[in-house]
């Protein structure tokens, strides 16, 4: 008689007994009496990422897993930046008080300080000298509230804008932000029809910044804003003919792009919003000084500097703008109204840095989410699977045949689970780096191998007392 059988009492001896005959399988129905605990975990789980989508609880959960994964995976992300930052908190700014007034998303007060718009239109041509390929203001341009007169020398800043040339005269595109205003109808957005083409969109989706808006629509006429990042990565890629990494076929189903409906209930829908997730892997070289960040005050040549000395400088400006995004705004923490929570970060940063990242992550490394119903039916098939190998035993044949002896009963279950654990783990590391798609429902697939786990310890009747 095993030994197992010897220490056991004799109901229980005569199940070891059997199950050593006829195996760990248990027989025809041997599957389901063994697995139940693995398969009703599963099934709360898909019924509650089903109905909980888009619920706090479900959101906080994808938010841990993304900061996970975004810690300790790389993200694909390039050698060489394809953006620079201009921090304008330097510059000088102009108080203005008037009435508050209301749109379309919200309430929005005008007693706020201004950045000078006469140093942002010498701080443009000093930068349309230095050959960017195009150029981002993340500075919301639109007006308070209808008919709110707008700082003073605004227009003249948006025209420099629509003219800003480079010194062989090629013309480089230049968007400006849009929040108070995005939600209106385009002539509204920077308070003149005619500068419709220079509007970005400024808003971010709320809560954590592991999203950013793609497009926002608003107008009754289905006019589609781009987002300030996104407007700048299209332009860098046009112009200068690249593509980014693009999603295997085999695997591009299983995205699907996120869609937020601005409104509520019992309130009329005002749009729609489209996002992608943001590469925040670039936040560490933006932050740094003269890497990917420079303050205004070093772009000025001084007059009475010798001519060697300003060409020098401005040779050495040029390598570090030239044939790049420029995105101009407040980069000092607590210099900014706009502040965002970026995963990875104890402190909120301003909002410029993830207007950055998602600019970057759009031209070098798109991120990808599975869908709401493609997640759940690869979770189902990836568990389930293993689940059915697990009960097979699949690893008997790697293992010597005293080891194997040994493994029998419950132990050799916990190995299968934790082995299943590894495997889930290393999928969903996978399809991060080499795919570009977050698997953030893999968290779902390791909790049930774990509830497996803990029934496999305590199951009546599975070898060895716990």
């Amino acid at each position: 008689m095993p030994r197992s059988s010897m220490n056991a009492s004799p109901k229980t001896a005569g199940r070891l007994d059997q199950r050593e005959r006829t195996g760990t399988r248990g027989g025809r129905h041997g599957f389901w009496r063994q697995k139940w605990p693995a398969l009703a975990a599963l099934c709360v789980f898909i019924l509650l990422e089903y109905w909980l989508h888009d619920s706090a609880p479900m959101d906080w959960m994808r938010t841990q897993s993304f900061e996970i994964i975004h810690r300790c995976l790389p993200l694909g992300r390039g050698d060489k930046l394809p953006l620079a930052i201009v921090d304008i908190s330097s510059l000088p700014t102009t108080h203005e008080n008037a009435d508050p007034g209301s749109g379309p998303l919200g309430v929005f007060h005008s007693d706020r300080d201004y950045t000078s718009r006469v140093a942002l239109a010498d701080l443009l041509a000093v930068l349309g000298r230095l050959q960017p390929l195009t150029i981002g203001v993340c500075v919301d341009f639109s007006p308070e509230f209808d008919g709110s007169p707008p700082p003073p020398g605004q227009f003249m800043f948006l025209e420099a804008c629509e003219r800003l040339k480079d010194p062989s005269g090629a013309a480089i595109p230049v968007f400006v932000a849009v929040s108070r205003a995005a939600g209106r109808p385009p002539r509204a957005w920077l308070g003149a029809p005619s500068l419709t083409n220079l509007a970005a969109c400024g808003l971010r989706f709320p809560g954590r910044s592991i999203r950013m808006p793609s497009t926002l629509t608003c107008d009754p006429d289905h006019v589609p804003l781009r987002s300030l990042s996104k407007a700048l990565a299209d332009t860098y890629l046009a112009r200068t003919g690249l593509r980014p990494p693009e999603v295997p076929s085999v695997v591009n189903w299983l995205a699907e792009s996120d869609k937020l409906v601005i409104g509520g209930k019992g309130k009329e829908d005002v749009g729609t919003m489209t996002g992608f997730l943001v590469n925040y892997s670039f936040l560490p070289a933006l932050m740094q000084d003269r890497l990917g960040k420079m303050s205004a005050d070093e772009l000025n040549i001084p007059a009475k500097d010798p001519p060697e000395a300003r060409e020098a400088k401005e040779r050495r400006l040029r390598a570090f703008f030239k044939d790049k995004v420029v995105l101009i705004g407040d980069a000092q923490p607590g210099a900014s109204y706009e502040t965002a929570v970026i995963p990875g970060e104890s402190d909120p940063l301003p909002s410029l840095y993830t207007h950055a990242c998602a600019a970057c992550t759009l031209i070098q490394s798109p991120l990808l989410e599975m869908g709401r119903v493609s997640g759940i039916v690869f979770t189902t098939t990836i568990t389930f699977t293993l689940l059915v190998l697990n009960w097979l035993e699949w690893t008997k044949w790697l293992l010597s045949p005293r080891l194997a002896r040994h493994l029998r009963g419950n132990r050799l279950e916990i190995l299968h689970n934790f082995l299943a654990i590894a495997m889930v783990v290393g999928l969903a590391a996978g399809l991060a780096v080499f795919c570009h798609v977050l698997w953030l429902n893999s968290i779902s697939s390791c909790a049930v191998f774990c509830a497996e786990c803990y029934a496999a310890l305590y199951r009546d009747g599975d070898g060895a007392s716990t």
